[in-house]
């Protein structure tokens, strides 16, 4: 019974060996790969956040952040929220001057 079996030659040795490689190779090689760009991103985030405090200091000290106007004090102060002006005055009209009729 043993005779009729057989020896595994060398095509199915070669066929072992490719699927070995597929499943255990492979895996290996990605998890590898994935693990190596992880751990290289890290230092890019560190780096990135360097460069931009130094680009933000730089230029700060060009706009010369030494107390003079801001973009908040260029806002229209009596603008609110803007609803108003998209809508009708208090008297009825429009904020363009016109007023609007009831027509109803």
């Amino acid at each position: 019974m043993l005779l009729q079996m057989g020896i595994p030659g060398g095509v199915e040795l070669l066929v072992i060996l490719v699927m070995g490689l597929v499943l255990f190779g492979l895996p290996l090689v990605l998890i590898a790969v994935v693990g190596a760009l992880w751990l290289r991103s890290d230092d890019d985030y560190d780096e990135r956040i360097r460069e931009l405090e130094t680009e933000i200091a730089r230029l700060q000290a060009q706009v010369g952040d030494d107390g003079g106007p801001t973009a908040d004090d260029f806002a229209d102060p009596d603008s609110g929220d803007g609803a108003a002006d998209r809508s009708t005055d208090a008297d009825g009209g429009t904020p363009d001057g016109s007023t609007l009729s009831d027509d109803r």
